[in-house]
C-alpha cells in the first residue's frame, strides 16, 4: 500500500507530502492518522529537524475531507481526532510551511 503522508529530511528540513494525488489529496480518517504519527515523531526532534514543510503531489494541495473514504467506512480513533490534529500542527515547536 502506498503511503498516504511520505516525509523526506535533508538539512534540517523535513517535508511531508500528502500523497493521494488521484484523490485531490482528499483528507481520510487514515491520512489524518499517518499525518499525526509524522507531527509527533517531528514535535520531538526539533534540535534536528527546524523547519515542516507540508506539500502535496499532483495538482491540488487538499480538496478537503474525504466523504467517499468515511462513507466506505474509513474511521478516525476518537471524534476530534482531525481537529486535534491541526492542533498540533499549530502548536509544533518547528515553524510549518504548508
Amino acid at each position: 500500500m502506498n503511503q498516504l503522508v511520505t516525509r523526506t529530511d535533508k538539512d534540517g528540513i523535513s517535508t511531508l507530502e500528502l500523497n493521494r494525488p488521484q484523490a485531490l489529496n482528499a483528507l481520510s480518517p487514515s491520512m489524518f492518522i499517518e499525518l499525526r504519527e509524522h507531527i509527533e515523531e517531528l514535535s520531538l526532534i526539533k534540535d534536528e529537524i527546524g523547519v515542516v514543510i507540508l506539500s502535496a503531489a499532483g495538482k491540488s494541495f487538499s480538496a478537503g475531507n474525504d466523504l467517499k473514504a468515511i462513507q466506505r467506512g474509513d474511521r478516525s480513533p476518537s471524534p476530534h481526532y482531525q481537529a486535534e490534529t491541526l492542533d498540533l500542527i499549530e502548536s509544533m515547536p518547528q515553524p510549518v510551511i504548508a
